[in-house]
């Protein structure tokens, strides 16, 4: 200012302070990495990089920006960088939760402040086919014939009718299944379908089929915001049972043997498979078990089905010797147990037993006068007695001998047993 009185000039000067802008896109997809983009005038065209903090519902940390040398000039000055959001970056910023904010915060220096923008995450569904069998739940995997689950959550869609359409298919069979909402209110429908091994393929009945084990069957949803379909493929698993079967009368010699049918190992259609390690046999008498290992070894080619056999022993073994313990001496009952270690489904297992405490029975022939616990002079009476310790002789016929008794009066009679190996005489 030009003062005329006195004569002189008077000045002064203000800094024009450059309020720093944050760019960020208002939604970012899952896994994706967002970018991110800082202006400013009051930095000088010497600075090539600076510093932001972000902020994640899972953790926090800081991000460099660069320079950009095309969009910059004397005046303004821009930085740019990537806020990564795998699971394998170091400054990891990954939403698991639908709507997930990130935020970016800016220190201006001039004037001091701090400039804050964020980003959403965009509520990509999420699709679970899980099923349960035998107290195992998969995700992976499903049991031929058992019913299936299937659950969407989308929150884009909690205002829909009350239902979506998720699309369930194979190169053979397709269905369109309808899912229900759960009245939560977030966005979480429900429904199942299940799987027919010999049934023909039927569009609209819910069942998958025909299935088989190792089919991959895919589920897929289509989720319109953001414009994507989510898919779920899982396998068809088809294990049918395990059976054990021993002798009668367990003694040195003979053989206990145990059946799988499981057609998940048929892997090769054209070999004889063999499987060492999947299946036991156990006897426990008192505070000591024996449990063995069982080779599994399919009967034919492409049957599934397979076998295994231990020897007993009825002298005190070690375990994994290769001869299961079995001494039923003393017991009333018998039993053997038997277990398959599915890879999928877990541990399967069931048991043989034989009766060992003798029961003895009288009846009166087909056609008698009386029946039931009486008779009349004269009528036959037979005498059955069963008791597999009596059965000595696996390959011919055995027998017993009883007291008939009428008041003081004893008679002897000697019972036959009625098959080879049947523990049963009379």
């Amino acid at each position: 200012y030009a003062d005329k009185i006195p004569q002189h000039f008077l000045k002064n000067s203000i800094q024009i302070a450059c309020q720093g802008t944050v760019l960020l896109p208002r939604y970012y997809l899952p896994g994706s990495n967002i970018s991110v983009k800082v202006s400013d005038c009051d930095l000088g065209s010497d600075i090539s990089n600076i510093s932001i903090q972000v902020f994640g519902n899972l953790n926090s940390g800081s991000v460099i920006l660069l320079a950009e040398a095309t969009n910059s000039s004397m005046f303004l000055s821009v930085f740019s960088g990537t806020i990564l959001t795998n699971f394998f970056a170091s400054n990891n910023i990954n939403e698991t939760y639908q709507y997930g904010e990130i935020s970016v915060v800016y220190k201006d220096q001039n004037p001091l402040s701090f400039v804050n923008r964020s980003t959403f995450e965009w509520a990509i569904a999420n699709l679970s086919v899980t099923q349960t069998f035998n107290a195992h739940q998969s995700q992976s995997n499903l049991k031929l014939g058992e019913l299936v689950d299937i659950v969407v959550k989308d929150r884009d869609a909690a205002n829909s009718a009350g239902i979506i359409l998720v699309y369930a298919y194979t190169d053979q069979d397709s269905e369109s299944l309808v899912l229900k909402d759960t009245g939560s209110g977030n966005g979480v429908f429900t429904g199942k379908f299940y799987t027919d091994a010999h049934y023909p393929a039927t569009t609209g009945d819910y069942r998958i089929s025909p299935a088989y084990s190792g089919l991959a069957i895919t589920v897929t949803y289509f989720d319109q915001y953001p414009g994507v379909n989510v898919s779920s493929v899982i396998f068809v698993s088809d294990f049918q049972q395990i059976s054990l079967a021993q002798p009668i009368q367990p003694i040195d010699g003979t053989f206990i043997s145990i059946l799988v049918i499981d057609a998940d190992l048929n892997t090769n259609t054209l070999s004889v498979e063999v499987y060492p390690g999947l299946s036991q046999i156990e006897f426990c008498l008192q505070n000591f078990c024996d449990s063995e290992s069982v080779v599994l070894v399919e009967t034919s080619s492409n049957s599934s089905s397979f076998t295994g056999q231990l020897a007993v022993t009825t002298v005190s073994s070690v375990k994994g010797d290769g001869y299961l313990f079995v001494s039923c001496s003393g017991l009333d009952l018998c039993v053997i147990k038997g277990h398959y270690n599915d890879t999928i489904w877990g541990v399967f297992s069931t048991s043989t037993s034989t009766l060992h405490k003798a029961k003895i029975f009288v009846s009166s022939n087909a056609g008698a006068l009386v029946g039931g616990n009486w008779f009349v002079p004269g009528e036959s009476l037979t005498v059955t007695l069963v008791d597999a310790d009596l059965n000595v002789n696996q390959s011919s016929i055995d027998r017993a001998p009883v007291i008939v008794r009428n008041g003081m009066l004893e008679e002897p009679l000697m019972l036959l047993e009625t098959d080879q190996n049947s523990s049963v005489f009379q």
